[in-house]
């Protein structure tokens, strides 16, 4: 996987309002990130960061949200972080179905 493939599936995530871009990091340049705010907890704002420098990541991310929209996007934030979304919010059919998939890709 080349850094034209990174680009290609960070632009294709951008213009589908899955990822934004901004320069507010503690190290200089930029981050890309997901904003998942009220799915993790109650009345917070939250995002998750997109690590560019795992290509194989950003393309699995972009596989998730054309297999299952938000749910596999949120799905992807879960195995991230090892923490299961709000029930009663996010735990959907296709969220399950999501993060089956992904723990059977983890292995």
């Amino acid at each position: 996987m080349n850094l034209d493939s990174v680009a290609d599936d960070l632009i294709w995530l951008v213009s589908r309002d899955v990822v934004g871009i901004t320069d507010i990091k503690e190290e200089p340049g930029w981050a890309a990130y997901i904003r998942c705010n009220d799915v993790f907890g109650y009345a917070c704002a939250d995002a998750q960061e997109v690590p560019l420098d795992q290509p194989g990541r950003v393309n699995q991310l972009r596989t998730m949200f054309e297999r299952y929209g938000y749910d596999g996007v949120y799905a992807w934030i879960a195995m991230q972080r090892g923490q299961l979304p709000l029930e009663n919010r996010l735990k959907t059919k296709q969220f399950e179905e999501a993060y089956t998939w992904l723990q059977s890709i983890r292995g």
